[in-house]
């Protein structure tokens, strides 16, 4: 209610990680004066903050927010990050998110934010065992393909030495097979829509040959 170059009046919004909640403290900008704080419960998905009455100008003696705009930077410790994106990107391409304003008069309002986003392709993982195994003897080779995504694991296609066998749906699965000639074998683990992995197998000479 004051006009420029008091009102509107920039701030700057600081955001603390807490239990289940995140803590915003409100000061002018360039300043140490607060005029409000809040707690920001956090449920699932759900964020809910319970802004405060700050005092300001008039009609009605308090501050409102005009427009808000953050720059959030990357906050990583311990190998876990304060705001991580989804998984998956959905079919349509996009984040959205969905936010709900009530005001003191009753009234409220909805808006919607879609976030561009790509699918990169998860990863495979391949563990081969056993490592090392002899030329011309038959061999039991037992496969794990893992992967961040679940949908990978199961039914993943593993080959080596021209053979090929399925993952079961824990992505385990196994192979006998002999080895003619000594050398390094290569196992490869593919499946649709996922990054492939590889794995070897060392052969040996036949130590009775």
């Amino acid at each position: 209610g004051f006009g420029p170059p008091l009102d509107p009046a920039p701030g700057d919004n600081h955001v603390f990680d807490g239990q289940n909640q995140l803590i915003e403290i409100i000061t002018f900008k360039a300043t140490p004066l607060s005029p409000a704080f809040d707690r920001l419960t956090m449920a699932g998905s759900t964020l809910t903050a319970h802004p405060p009455k700050a005092p300001g100008g008039p009609p009605d003696g308090e501050t409102v927010v005009r427009s808000i705009d953050f720059q959030i930077p990357v906050r990583t410790v311990g190998g876990r990050s304060l705001i991580t994106t989804p998984p998956d990107c959905p079919p349509d391409g996009q984040w959205t998110s969905w936010g709900r304003f009530t005001f003191a008069d009753g009234s409220s309002d909805a808006v919607v934010s879609r976030t561009p986003c790509t699918q990169a392709k998860p990863a495979l993982r391949l563990a081969v065992r056993p490592r090392r195994v002899e030329a011309g003897r038959r061999t039991r080779l037992r496969f794990r393909v893992s992967s961040t995504a679940g949908r990978c694991v199961s039914h993943s296609s593993v080959r080596i030495g021209g053979r090929a066998v399925r993952t079961d749906r824990h992505g385990r699965a196994t192979l006998r097979t002999i080895f003619r000639q000594p050398g390094v074998r290569t196992a490869r683990a593919t499946h649709p829509g996922c990054l492939r992995a590889t794995g070897l197998v060392e052969v040996g000479a036949d130590r009775d040959s």
